[in-house]
């Protein structure tokens, strides 16, 4: 019966550590898919506004010829 108990509570704290790193890691996901985000949409908006701009630069150049 010893042995039976040592089994049951290695598996219930195997159980607890995997929930705990599995719940871990799905929040470090999360947090750093938020970021990721976040910065690719500021460097997508970034260079639409370079791109928008430059190409009104040279419609204006274009006018004047």
């Amino acid at each position: 019966m010893i042995r039976s108990f040592r089994l049951q509570l290695t598996s219930w704290y195997l159980l607890l550590f995997a929930v705990l790193f599995v719940g871990f890691s799905l929040f470090l996901y999360g947090l750093l898919a938020r970021g990721l985000y976040k910065r690719l949409d500021e460097t997508l908006s970034s260079q639409a506004r370079t791109a928008a701009s430059l190409f009104q630069d040279e419609l204006r150049r274009r006018r004047w010829w």
